[in-house]
């Protein structure tokens, strides 16, 4: 999980997180299904409509929806604007793209929207949530680089 984030998210939120992760890692949904997954984790920019992903597993809209449902516990909607938010907040820390810049780049079109999207999962808006998590980064090198030096 990126630095920062997931001490930031929902306690709902970061055990689903952490429980997708673990899935894709561990092949242990139907192949189908972590072939969807491992694909919206790579390319979250992509078209992730239920549509192509039900495209690229050779499934139904209904039978994806089922298996996101049954496997996951979730929506494949709330899937994915989960993933695309965790990739977004990944670049707010190490990248100095804008706000709207990061937006495009996790494949959200409205940046209004993901700024909604992002404070109700993290409880920051985006600018927020980047300055704190990178103070408390910037905090902890220099308290490991004095703790080295003394």
């Amino acid at each position: 999980m990126a630095t920062g984030f997931s001490s930031d998210l929902s306690i709902g939120s970061t055990v689903l997180l952490e429980y997708v992760d673990q899935l894709i890692a561990k092949g242990e949904t139907d192949f189908r299904l972590n072939c969807a997954l491992k694909y919206a984790k790579c390319y979250p920019r992509a078209d992730l409509s239920l549509r192509r992903l039900a495209s690229l597993t050779n499934l139904s809209v209904w039978h994806i929806c089922r298996l996101f449902r049954d496997e996951v516990g979730i929506s494949p909607a709330r899937c994915i604007k989960l993933l695309r938010l965790k990739f977004a907040a990944d670049l707010l820390i190490k990248t100095s793209l804008s706000v709207k810049e990061v937006t495009a780049s996790v494949g959200i079109n409205d940046v209004s929207h993901f700024v909604r999207d992002f404070k109700s999962v993290t409880g920051e808006f985006p600018v927020e949530y980047r300055t704190r998590v990178r103070k408390q980064t910037a905090v902890g090198v220099l308290h490991f680089t004095n703790a080295k030096n003394g």
